[in-house]
């Protein structure tokens, strides 16, 4: 399949459209892509202001533009996150959207105490006053930065210092000098 360089596509034009298989058309607009929008009643609209026909025949969409999802709001359909559950955060996917439900896929299969080794797909309500809570997927340095946290913190529940900025300052260079719990 042909890459599609979104940074060429109008703004609020998130679909690519390309002659279908069995095209019918114009020869020289045999392997071109336009981009498209797509109106309240599901009408495409391409970049050239035309209403294009989707089908075997004609125009075919390959492919949707990439949606980054910044943890404001709710994930969009196939954003790998992390949701959390009864105080854990856990690694799912998006599968489902709908105004009032969600639909998670566990992407950790037998790791999960929560489901079988073939999987699962958990439905939520989403509009409650409890919505789920999600996150983007944490990357090494902010998980080691978390743990780094947590481990001075650990560390200054343990002193008796007046000055909690203080105690906190030597506990964090006695951490970055490699000084770590061990648990006999």
């Amino acid at each position: 399949m042909k890459e599609i360089d979104w940074s060429k596509a109008p703004e609020g034009y998130d679909f690519a459209l390309s002659p279908a298989a069995d095209w019918n058309g114009a020869p020289e607009l045999k392997g071109s892509v336009r981009f498209a929008s797509r109106n309240g009643l599901g009408r495409f609209k391409d970049d050239t202001g035309m209403y294009p026909e989707i089908g075997r025949s004609s125009w075919e969409v390959i492919a949707e533009r990439p949606v980054s999802w910044t943890g404001e709001g709710l994930p969009p359909v196939g954003t790998v996150c992390e949701w959390k559950h009864a105080g854990t955060w856990l690694k799912v996917e998006v599968a489902y959207l709908s105004e009032w439900l969600i639909v998670l896929r566990d992407t950790r299969k037998a790791e999960s105490s929560l489901i079988d080794s073939e999987g699962v797909e958990i439905a939520i309500d989403h509009w409650k006053e409890d919505a789920p809570v999600f996150r983007p997927l944490r990357t090494p340095e902010q998980i080691a930065a978390e743990e780094r946290r947590a481990a001075i913190l650990e560390m200054k529940g343990h002193l008796s210092f007046s000055d909690y900025r203080e105690a906190e300052q030597h506990c964090a260079a006695l951490y970055d000098a490699g000084y770590r719990k061990v648990t006999p």
